[in-house]
């Protein structure tokens, strides 16, 4: 029995080993066969249309184009098959170009707001940048219409877009700026009366415990120019800490005939001031007030108000916010 396990297993060894030679064989065949096929194919002439990427360069100054352009060319091509595949597999890495310098020149000089170029006569123009031995045969569309509009130009404010989170104990100092803080827009009348300003393209910035100063973006607006593509965006932030002043009181309108006796005399001002800022608050910068006029002798204390504070510091307040008083004649 166990002699005749052994024979199965050793023919059915031999036959998968022969069978894997054959398919072994086959595959070398086919390959050498898809190979000389492919090759073949390859070097055989073709005629063709493909759909090519275009771009435009050198419009007219002082003028914006109001017609929808082809942003593709249905280009009938001939070729030989090598170089079609590798003109397809790099084609859209680059777009034609179409130069309307001449144009441009044409109608400013003409005082015109439209031309037409007819696409069969920039043929070998448009055979030079793709390759030598690749021919266009035919360019569709034929013709592609340009129409333009005076621009007319305005000034406008620059918006600052973004939004900020500081550290702890840092604070902005002043108003988030762009230097320019104005610029020149060119455009249709009907697009520009609509505008008032324009903002910088969102950016938001986190944990933010120092002064920033960046080139930012402007938000593009269709068929408008702008004198400036970028301005330079200013963000004062600066550490904050809280300091603390001894303020006297100032009587207002008290009477020749009068003395105004407080208790206390003097006020804590508490606030935030930037580090930069700290030795420079004193105590004159400070002003609190009371008023006679304002004494009702049925209650004992005078509120106190702060008529002037530094404009660079934060989060004031004071104590007492009430003093009691005695009048003396």
């Amino acid at each position: 029995m166990n002699l005749l396990k052994k024979y199965c297993r050793f023919l059915k060894l031999k036959y998968f080993k022969r069978f894997d030679k054959k398919i072994l064989i086959y595959l070398i065949f086919v390959c050498i066969a898809a190979f000389f096929w492919f090759t073949n194919t390859l070097s055989k002439n073709y005629i063709t249309t493909i759909e090519h990427p275009v771009s435009y360069i050198n419009y007219p100054e002082n003028k914006i184009l109001i017609s929808d352009l082809p942003s593709k060319l249905d280009l009938k091509i001939n070729a030989y098959g090598y170089r079609l595949l590798k003109f397809n597999l790099s084609q859209h890495t680059f777009p034609l170009i179409i130069n309307l310098k001449s144009f441009s020149k044409k109608l400013e000089k003409n005082n015109k707001s439209y031309f037409y170029l007819v696409t069969k006569n920039h043929k070998k123009e448009l055979n030079k940048q793709i390759n030598s031995e690749i021919k266009i045969l035919e360019i569709l569309p034929d013709t592609i219409y340009f129409r333009f509009a005076n621009y007319i130009s305005k000034k406008v404010a620059v918006k600052p877009n973004v939004n900020i989170n500081c550290e702890k104990q840092c604070q902005l100092t002043g108003e988030i700026s762009c230097i320019p803080d104005s610029i020149v827009i060119k455009g249709l009348n009907t697009m520009l009366d609509t505008i008032r300003s324009i903002s910088t393209v969102y950016k938001q910035f986190s944990d933010i415990n120092k002064p920033i100063k960046r080139d930012i973006s402007l938000k593009k607006i269709n068929k408008v120019k702008f004198s400036k593509d970028k301005v330079e965006l200013n963000i004062p932030v600066e550490k904050f800490t809280e300091a603390n002043k001894q303020i006297p009181i100032t009587i207002l309108n008290l009477p020749d005939s009068l003395s105004l006796r407080l208790f206390p005399k003097n006020i804590t001002a508490y606030f935030l001031v930037s580090l930069s800022d700290y030795n420079n608050i004193s105590t004159t910068d400070f002003e609190a007030l009371v008023n006679y006029d304002s004494i009702n002798t049925d209650n004992q204390k005078i509120k106190i108000d702060i008529s002037k504070s530094p404009q660079n510091i934060k989060s004031l307040r004071f104590s007492p916010t009430k003093v009691e008083y005695i009048i003396e004649k």
